[in-house]
């Protein structure tokens, strides 16, 4: 699998890129939500979304806000930078995940590919669940990691707060590796601190602790307003993502490692916030990748622990051909986003 992760990272390069550039292909509506945020902070405006406006809470993203801050400078071509900011997260991220066995070819979903050239945050946050990811391994096995940890938490909350939920898998991984239990406050400090600047602004702003939209958007709000929660739309764009990867992922959550159960939880929270925050197949399912990247990694763990003879040639067949299959049975779904990039 090593040498074929340069053919895929090559893969999903082209792919990206041929997304971000034909015939001047423009981003999301959301991601000029972010360059005006952006604009406004480049011009001394912090947070606003017109010239003389009070200051607001309309992004779900403060970090991605700084970076379109950035992108906002290059004038005319800010959409553009954008774009490639975000596919650059993607890039990053799959050669990270490409030192694990099987990860890119999961990972290579139709969502996926279509949202880290969207110019949203989606390739930055699978970056951190890719990275995430890495340190339950580390926990259970180190010595150290939990400060590093707690970094990458507290990052994860500004590319988006509901990814806040992934504490509970690197406290179990911290609580239950090598070390014998560490302590949590290394681990849990550095998150408190970026929620709690982030929740002190948008009270500051809106006089709620969570940004706007997800009061706009939550699967609440919508049915106490009345609004619509399509969950069969939802299903039907999850399966044909990647089918078989989500109809393994309970399979492979019964299993009885123990190194699993963080990458299982951690899967199990980002979809259920997913769902609490945007229950619809809306925005061609932007809310739904990291659950499904943090759903490609569980698998390749998986894979890499099942079965347990270990030593058998049909096992080692069966470790290849599951990923292998999981892939091809997701091109259907790249071909379907790529048509509508």
């Amino acid at each position: 699998m090593r040498a074929a992760a340069p053919i895929c990272l090559f893969l999903a390069g082209l792919a990206i890129l041929i997304a971000v550039h034909p015939y001047g292909v423009p981003p999301m509506d959301d991601t000029y939500i972010h360059l005006t945020y952006g604009r406004s902070i480049v011009q001394g405006e912090f947070m606003r979304y017109s010239h003389g406006a009070a200051p607001s809470s309309g992004t779900t993203s403060p970090l991605w806000t700084l970076l379109a801050s950035v992108a906002a400078t290059s004038g005319s071509a800010a959409p553009r930078v954008i774009m490639l900011m975000g596919a650059g997260a993607a890039a990053l991220a799959l050669l990270v995940a490409s030192r694990r066995r099987w990860t890119v070819p999961l990972l290579l979903t139709g969502p996926f590919l279509f949202h880290s050239s969207s110019g949203m945050e989606t390739g930055l946050a699978v970056l951190i669940v890719v990275v995430t990811h890495n340190y339950f391994d580390k926990l259970y096995d180190s010595t150290s990691g939990t400060a590093g940890a707690g970094i990458v938490l507290g990052v994860a909350i500004l590319v988006r707060p509901e990814m806040a939920v992934l504490a509970l898998p690197l406290a179990l991984a911290a609580r239950a590796g090598r070390r014998g239990g560490a302590s949590l406050a290394p681990l849990l400090l550095p998150a408190i601190v970026a929620g709690s600047l982030w929740a002190s602004w948008n009270l500051y702003s809106t006089g709620r602790p969570l940004p706007a939209p997800f009061y706009a958007k939550a699967a609440l709000a919508l049915a106490g307003s009345g609004g619509s929660v399509d969950i069969v739309g939802l299903l039907k764009g999850l399966a044909l993502s990647s089918p078989l990867m989500l109809a393994l992922l309970p399979l492979s959550a019964l299993h009885r490692e123990r190194r699993l159960r963080p990458h299982i939880l951690a899967t199990g929270l980002l979809l259920l916030a997913a769902l609490l925050t945007q229950p619809n197949a809306y925005f061609q399912m932007r809310y739904y990748v990291p659950f499904l990247a943090s759903a490609a990694i569980s698998l390749a763990v998986w894979t890499g622990i099942v079965p347990a003879s270990a030593g058998a040639s049909g096992s080692r067949g069966l470790r290849a051909a599951i990923p292998a299959v999981c892939a091809l049975l997701a091109l259907p779904g790249i071909a379907l986003f790529a048509q509508r990039r």
